[in-house]
């Protein structure tokens, strides 16, 4: 008798707190997207394209809000102090995910946040100086091997994409590569067109109008599969050095305690929002893909994530001052 009122009473509350999610009303005003740099910018550029569409699809304004400062951490904890209530949501990128474990920060974004979707991903290229004698991922990983701690890589800073991409190729190939940080990539690319710096692994897009002029060499891409933007590159795991994948992707989450339904309700109408044809087209001119996903498989996109660059980091034991 006891178990089935138990029984009895776990139906009731289950049926309640259906019948309570379904009742919930989102959204009831404004959505504000913070994000964690200035305006302008690959970043910001693709938050205004996922706002202007996710208003659309929710019939609510979204509004972006630009917080720089900090290395992200001034965006961070305006998110997380906001209400969780899925009208406060925070931009993040693959950094977002890096930067925690190279500095000490006050947030984490799987412990202070809720994932909600990935948006989209972005490959690197390796690239070379043509003076290099090298026109294949073979050819530069043999080079190197024959001169070790010879042939350097330029990055865009200690802790970037760029810089945790060339370590993780250094570790795979078993190459002795010198890391020469730079103040960003512009200033990179300087060195690399003039040959002072031998290769380097920018985003696609940038190194595009250098390869296609013949003033870098491309040999290969950082994504799971050829980009559609440079298809006659091959990915490195088809160059033959398998587990170098880098990927610069964006994504949103929502503060710590947003009702599951809220953020299901937002998941969806993300994807639906970027899976759009013109989306698709856009993001293919810019150099990066669509890439959506439910909620739990971002949460575990970022788990993955952490633990490769954490492992990374440890091995090349990278330190930021």
């Amino acid at each position: 008798m006891n178990q089935l009122f138990y029984l009895l009473l776990i139906v009731e509350l289950l049926n309640f707190g259906l019948a309570h999610s379904q009742t919930i009303k989102f959204p009831v005003r404004p959505i504000r997207i913070i994000v964690g740099i200035a305006p302008g910018g690959g970043m910001d550029a693709i938050a205004r394209t996922l706002g202007q569409k996710l208003s659309e699809n929710l019939g609510q304004s979204v509004v972006i809000d630009n917080r720089p400062g900090a290395g992200g951490n001034v965006a961070m904890e305006m998110a997380s102090n906001s209400i969780a209530d899925g009208h406060s949501l925070l931009f993040i990128s693959a950094t977002s995910v890096i930067h925690p474990i190279l500095y000490k920060a006050k947030f984490d974004i799987l412990e202070n946040f809720l994932p909600v979707s990935q948006i989209s991903a972005q490959g690197y290229v390796i690239v070379i100086n043509p003076s290099l004698p090298a026109r294949s991922v073979k050819d530069l990983v043999l080079h190197a091997k024959n001169n070790p701690h010879k042939i350097n890589y330029a990055s865009s800073g200690i802790g970037s994409p760029i810089h945790l991409a060339g370590e993780l190729f250094s570790s795979a190939t078993k190459t002795k590569l010198v890391h020469i940080p730079y103040k960003g990539i512009a200033p990179a690319y300087i060195d690399l067109l003039a040959g002072n710096v031998d290769m380097s692994l920018p985003a696609i897009m940038s190194a595009m109008p250098y390869i296609k002029s013949g003033k870098l060499i491309g040999l290969a891409v950082t994504l799971p599969a050829r980009s559609s933007v440079i298809p006659e590159l091959p990915t490195i795991t088809e160059a033959g050095i398998p587990g170098v994948v880098v990927v610069n992707w964006y994504g949103v989450v929502s503060p710590l305690g947003t009702n599951k339904h809220i953020v299901n309700i937002l998941s969806k109408k993300i994807s639906d929002s970027m899976n759009l044809t013109e989306v698709y087209k856009k993001f293919q001119i810019d150099g990066s893909e669509v890439s959506t996903s439910s909620p739990d498989q971002f949460k575990s996109h970022i788990k993955i994530e952490r633990e490769k660059w954490t492992q990374v980091i440890l091995n090349a034991n990278i330190k930021v001052q």
